[in-house]
């Protein structure tokens, strides 16, 4: 909120924040810190994604200067920013080959399930590549 040509923090979004990097801190997802707020993210937006957490962790803004208050500590910005980009490090690099086959298999969550839906596959003939679609049965060989 602005006064007097100032930000003043609101005290309820300040706790917010505050809890956003404690509870990160304290090894939560993403995830998990948007599905425990309970204060809308915005006028517009009450619900939380793990998107949201992320811009608030990112958001040096926090750690205050002249012209915004400062709601936690620079410290705790550091720290948190410093296990977010470790995170950020543990995915393994993807090969092309797995990225093709990615490409070619179609996924679909079913009651928290991830099912195979459909399976593409390259067939070569004489009038050069086409894609042919098959869904598996529950087996998971083709019908």
């Amino acid at each position: 909120m602005m006064r007097s040509g100032k930000y003043i923090a609101e005290p309820a979004e300040s706790e917010a924040v505050r809890q956003i990097f404690e509870m990160y801190l304290n090894g939560m997802s993403l995830k998990s810190i948007a599905a425990e707020m309970n204060v809308p993210y915005n006028a517009d937006k009450l619900l939380w994604n793990k998107n949201m957490v992320s811009r608030i962790l990112e958001n040096k803004r926090y750690t205050g200067d002249e012209t915004y208050p400062q709601i936690i500590e620079q410290d705790t910005f550091d720290r948190a920013n410093s296990i977010k980009a470790e995170k950020g490090k543990t995915a393994l690099p993807v090969d092309n080959t797995t990225k093709y086959v990615r490409g070619l298999v179609k996924y679909t969550k079913q009651h928290g399930m991830q099912t195979v839906e459909r399976i593409r596959y390259q067939v070569a003939d004489r009038n050069g590549i086409k894609y042919v679609d098959r869904r598996p049965d529950a087996c998971g060989t083709d019908r």
